[in-house]
């Protein structure tokens, strides 16, 4: 922009920043909470949960959605999935809380 008098002319605008700070809700599950191994075999899974918040439900679903073992859990840190018997292929072990849900992959041989 060029001012009367021929000199350009500058204008300056004032920006404010301001901090926010952001935080995990609480009872959050997390991928880190949760190992499975070993991944792949032949159809038997270690599960392993490390997190502080308690799970309510683990389940195994299939590459189509179908949910082929569901079980209602009060408190978890190992359990073993016994997928020996299913088909070599891909599936999906879910454990949930009452507000979030962690997806992992797993392979049958």
């Amino acid at each position: 922009m060029v001012g009367g008098t021929g000199i350009p002319s500058i204008q300056l605008a004032e920006v404010q920043l301001y901090e926010m700070e952001l935080g995990i809700d609480n009872n959050q599950l997390t991928l880190d909470d949760l190992t499975i191994s070993p991944n792949p075999n032949k159809g038997l899974f270690i599960l392993n949960y490390s997190g502080e918040y308690p799970i309510e439900e683990v389940n195994i679903v299939n590459i189509s959605g179908q949910v082929l073992y569901k079980e209602t859990v009060n408190s978890l840190s190992e359990m073993v999935l016994d997928l020996s018997t299913e088909t070599p292929g891909l599936y999906f072990v879910q454990i949930q809380n009452g507000k979030s849900t962690v997806t992992k992959k797993i392979i049958v041989q």
